[in-house]
């Protein structure tokens, strides 16, 4: 399978298409943030408002949320390009954590666990960004490229692997908050990786000359 070769040969495309590097930035924010979705509800638990029954109300708002985004965001992508809401729905992923420490621990918020399934609504919405991610890494890389650039992708993600650990760790040692806003300070990096992708749709046009 020449494994040092196709190591070799990912390191080259990714170092010659500035968009691929990026994109790898981008997809490690998600991933470490998307390991962060566990302790939204054991910040929800301990802040004693979480009942079997909101749980499962929180689990229906998510999928709701999730299949309605699928549904809207896809075809707006198709129409305006997948850099431009890739952007967008990263500042929401950005956003979530600093949403759960407001909603679950300040005043008049934690008075009622309803308004806590705002978080949930809001990891449903940014759903599609997975799905976004893979589309634009398909628009960047030619054809012949994209199995290797998958792989990579993945691979890179792998870096991911330790992020429960440490953030459990600071909310362990220091309390859900910092870990909260090391998991947005982690998102907002992200997004401004993002904000320096191209929209290939439009760069990659011919120029027509009257």
């Amino acid at each position: 399978f020449h494994l040092l070769d196709n190591l070799r040969y990912a390191v080259r495309i990714t170092r010659e298409n500035r968009n691929l590097g990026r994109l790898m930035v981008v997809n490690v924010a998600v991933g470490a943030l998307t390991s962060m979705l566990q302790f939204y509800t054991l910040y929800w638990r301990e802040a004693g408002t979480m009942t079997a029954g909101s749980l499962v109300l929180a689990t229906v708002v998510q999928v709701f949320w999730q299949s309605l985004s699928s549904s809207i965001l896809g075809r707006v992508a198709d129409r305006r390009g997948n850099r431009i809401i890739i952007y967008r729905l990263l500042w929401v992923e950005a956003t979530i954590p600093l949403f759960a420490l407001a909603l679950g621990g300040w005043e008049p918020f934690r008075g009622h666990w309803l308004w806590y399934l705002g978080v949930y609504a809001l990891v449903g919405f940014r759903f599609p960004l997975f799905q976004l991610l893979v589309n634009y890494l398909l628009e960047i890389v030619p054809q012949k490229d994209h199995a290797t650039a998958l792989g990579a992708v993945n691979t890179v993600q792998l870096l991911t692997a330790p992020a429960p650990v440490l953030f459990g760790g600071l909310a362990r040692w220091l309390g859900y908050p910092a870990a909260f806003v090391a998991g947005a300070a982690i998102g907002i990096y992200g997004c401004l990786t993002a904000r320096a992708l191209e929209e290939v749709r439009v760069t990659d046009q011919p120029k027509i000359t009257p």
